[in-house]
């Protein structure tokens, strides 16, 4: 009898949601349409710490609230001693804190600036011009900035005007689920986006991913970026040390 080729384990994935609460509710059913399984058995294993009570992250780096960093840094160890081998989080403005993150655990983190740009070098465009619909601390602290001049892109941000309405869009989705009023906020400023030249643009905050709207150019959604990154690690796990290190850097 031939002996079987040992297929390789899966990663436990470790979430860290409520930021928001249907941000986390996506992520999740993202990573579930993303694995490919023909029964429960071969779907991932994922726990799940859905805490809303983390303080509000663009607040504080706006010099106007508590620091969400010692809840941050609970979560991502709760996951760890849970017995997650990686963990994922969706929400971009948490990631103006990876680094410290990062160093409270030993298991990777996934970083959703690199994730999503790689989704956006899949597009493919000649126009290097880069939109980003964000929250006003992760524009404007350069969170996908730096990023993205390393990889040959240029990043243009909405005006005062449009990123309020950008602002106002989160803001109705995470408090009253209002998916319509912020798809007409999204496309005003998309439209607005594009009238500046640019060939695509980055949704960057995984609140604006949830509602279905019309597009001038390519979106980005980096929600979507980083659940397909984190199939592919999980089912391909465990990785070499060096990819472990490319993760987590």
């Amino acid at each position: 009898m031939l002996n079987k080729p040992c297929a390789s384990s899966k990663a436990t994935v470790g979430v860290l949601g409520g930021m928001g609460p249907a941000a986390a509710v996506n992520f999740f059913n993202e990573l579930v349409k993303r694995t490919t399984a023909t029964r429960d058995q071969e779907h991932l294993k994922i726990l799940i710490l859905n805490d809303p009570t983390i303080p509000d992250r663009t607040a504080f780096l706006l010099g106007d609230g508590e620091s969400p960093i010692p809840q941050l840094v609970a979560g991502v160890k709760s996951l760890e001693e849970q017995g997650a081998d990686m963990i994922a989080i969706p929400c971009n403005t948490a990631h103006c804190f990876l680094d410290k993150l990062q160093k409270t655990v030993q298991v990777p983190i996934l970083d959703i600036v690199q994730e999503t740009i790689k989704s956006l070098k899949k597009v493919g465009s000649d126009n290097e011009k880069v939109g980003l619909l964000s929250t006003a601390a992760t524009a404007g602290l350069d969170l996908y900035g730096s990023a993205l001049t390393k990889e040959g892109f240029s990043l243009l941000l909405p005006d005062e005007t449009h990123q309020e309405k950008i602002n106002e869009a989160i803001r109705l989705i995470k408090s009253s689920y209002d998916l319509d009023s912020g798809r007409k906020l999204q496309e005003e400023t998309l439209q607005h986006l594009r009238n500046q030249g640019v060939g695509s643009v980055i949704l960057g905050c995984t609140e604006l991913g949830l509602v279905e709207i019309e597009s001038p150019v390519p979106l980005i959604d980096s929600l979507k970026a980083l659940a397909e990154s984190t199939v592919k690690l999980a089912t391909h796990w465990p990785v070499q040390d060096n990819e472990k290190e490319n993760k987590s850097s």
